[in-house]
């Protein structure tokens, strides 16, 4: 099935995703095209602005009469932490369940630096929270009609089942408002008390999500990128730039390759140093990998396989306390604040967490089967690829399996394939329907429409036209066939009845500029 552009994924007030089903669409919405934004009512939240959320801002923008810009932000704490981001100190809006503070309009530089913040630290107010105020002020009747956790503390209950999933005790495990927020958290401590001795440079492993790169490059020094294959290589910078260096951060797998970095021998060089390893597990889940005896704290973004609907967004972090970095994070690093209902909505999915994990392990394992054996496909990325497979399998559970996410490159154009897909698409992962994603269109537009760009995504052997899938739980037969019918799919056709190639798509993102 192919929904319309902008239709939300799920049908539900609170979707975290977006149908993009072309590649137009995707370079539309990249370009923040009026012909792709005119349909769109709802998006990834750090992305794209929930309409309640636009709507509490106008409420407060009229009800407080101020001049300027309003951000809402999940707490006041979030709030105190942007205005040390920029610099400055913002008018704040008081009274208010969550944060809120004035950004005066006149300063685009300003906005801009808010905006960013936003995005890459998570801490956005929830639209569950937004909607809820707007009907406590009458302004809207009508709230999202949806089933909830009815129990008592549905945070007790989410952090029970991750518990038992880690092996760990109830308070090694903290829930934050998004993934994004909790990795921000962790960092940000490890940040603070660091710089204080002078040591302000983080070394990355391997290619990783977009905004965990964005909060090394812009609340940092700076960071350093090593590949999954080079431990060699860092732990000689280390030895050279002694007392210069942060911590260290990475992913199993990474993202969109899939690689595992060896966990053991990063420990080892961690602890040599004394510095703190982070590990974001969001692709594999805590049901396929055991990494917490080789990192010091571990992150997941619950929105994703934990949840499993693409509805709610939730973070958690899971301390250590047999090292010490994580014994002395787990004191330093206060708890997030979810709201209520995400963490009763959540509370709810992360029920069948384990059981809806081994069939999405099973239902990608049969295609990449397919893949690897299929005419037409010439690069299958997953977590068990050569080159890092004994890495992944260090760290895979006895009865663990590969995860729910492969990465696939075809012979044919990306947008054949992609357009001709029968399948949702869009942003995000982790969900119990299958999701496609043109993820370096949507991850990295910046370096696929540069000569350099695309210079530097060759030499990190990551290829423009890589297909991200998050496998569901549909019948793995009739994946296999929606896959088979898109290759055979003939090319899109331009309006001059030509099959679409990269100068048509530069015409796109010349037409409709940012």
């Amino acid at each position: 099935m192919t929904l319309a552009c902008g239709k939300r994924i799920p049908d539900s007030e609170h979707a975290v995703s977006l149908s993009l089903p072309t590649l137009r669409d995707v370079i539309g919405y990249e370009e923040k095209s009026a012909d792709v934004f005119a349909h769109i009512c709802s998006g990834y939240p750090r992305f794209v602005k929930h309409w309640t959320v636009e709507r509490v801002q106008a409420l407060l923008r009229e009800r407080y009469a101020v001049d300027g810009l309003v951000v809402t932000l999940h707490d006041q704490t979030a709030a105190e932490r942007l205005m040390r981001f920029v610099g400055r100190s913002l008018e704040v809006l008081g009274g208010l369940p969550f944060g809120a503070v004035v950004l005066p309009s006149s300063d685009p530089d300003l906005v801009l630096s808010a905006q960013r913040f936003l995005q890459h630290t998570g801490c956005m107010l929830s639209s569950r929270q937004a909607e809820d105020f707007l009907g406590q002020q009458g302004v809207i009747s009508n709230l999202q009609d949806e089933p909830l956790f009815e129990g008592q503390d549905p945070a007790r209950v989410i952090r029970t089942v991750l518990a038992g999933l880690y092996g760990v005790a109830l308070p090694q495990v903290r829930l934050y408002p998004s993934g994004m927020n909790a990795y921000f958290a962790v960092f940000d401590e490890i940040n603070r008390f660091q710089q204080a001795a002078g040591r302000r440079v983080w070394l990355q492993v391997g290619w990783l999500y977009l905004d965990t790169t964005a909060i090394l490059d812009r609340f940092s020094a700076g960071h350093v990128h090593v590949p999954v294959s080079g431990v060699d290589a860092l732990d000689a910078y280390l030895v050279v730039h002694r007392g210069q260096v942060a911590g260290i951060t990475t992913e199993v797998m990474t993202n969109p390759l899939l690689e595992t970095p060896d966990l053991v021998r990063l420990r080892a060089v961690a602890h040599r140093h004394g510095l703190p390893l982070i590990v974001d597990i969001s692709m594999p889940t805590p049901v396929n990998v055991d990494v917490l005896p080789y990192a010091d704290v571990v992150i997941e973004s619950l929105t994703k396989f934990a949840s499993g609907h693409a509805d709610v967004m939730g973070g958690a972090v899971v301390f250590n306390t047999q090292t010490e970095w994580g014994s002395r994070l787990s004191e330093a690093v206060c708890g997030g604040r979810p709201y209520e209902r995400d963490l009763r909505r959540l509370a709810l999915h992360i029920q069948g967490y384990p059981e809806r994990m081994a069939r999405i392990n099973a239902n990608t394992a049969a295609l990449v089967d397919y893949f690897r054996s299929a005419t037409g496909v010439r690069q299958v990325h997953w977590a068990g690829q050569p080159g890092s497979s004994s890495a992944y399998e260090a760290v895979r559970r006895p009865a663990g399996g590969y995860g729910g996410v492969v990465s696939v490159v075809f012979d044919k154009p990306l947008e054949q394939v992609y357009d001709g897909l029968a399948l949702c698409k869009g942003p995000s992962f982790g969900t119990e329907f299958t999701l496609c994603m043109a993820y370096v269109y949507m991850a990295h537009y910046d370096l696929v429409t540069t000569a350099s760009g695309r210079a530097r995504l060759q030499a990190e052997g990551i290829d423009p036209g890589l297909l991200r899938i998050s496998v569901g739980l549909e019948p793995v037969d009739e994946l296999i066939q929606a896959f088979e019918k898109a290759q055979c799919t003939p090319p899109p056709l331009t309006d001059d009845g030509e099959g679409l190639d990269y100068n048509d798509l530069q015409h796109l993102l010349l037409y409709n500029p940012c």
